[in-house]
């Protein structure tokens, strides 16, 4: 089984990414779609911001999956800019290949 190896630069989101990803999460989570498709534009927003860590798709399913949970989790039972904090941080944990620690 080969091991991949670690991406040779950490690839930080810049702050106005941070808060272009927010915004169309927010625009995706603000009641004008339907669940699933508010889910998957989240889930879509999450893999494009992942893609950026240089792990395999395989590999950050599961990262997406629980960030996506975590993410709706925020939106519907956290004041906003608590919520905000939130998806900033998963977003930023996403863009990085290092393993967040729970």
């Amino acid at each position: 089984m080969k091991v991949p190896s670690p991406p040779a630069e950490t690839i930080q989101l810049s702050p106005s990414q941070v808060a272009e990803s927010l915004q169309r999460i927010r625009h995706a989570a603000d009641g004008s779609l339907s669940h699933e498709e508010s889910n998957e534009l989240i889930k879509r927003e999450l893999q494009k911001v992942a893609s950026l860590n240089g792990l395999s798709s395989s590999e950050n399913t599961n990262r997406i999956n629980a960030a996506r949970d975590r993410i709706e989790h925020s939106l519907k039972y956290l004041p906003r800019q608590e919520a905000d904090e939130i998806i900033k941080k998963e977003l930023r944990d996403l863009s990085t290949a290092a393993t967040p620690v729970a």
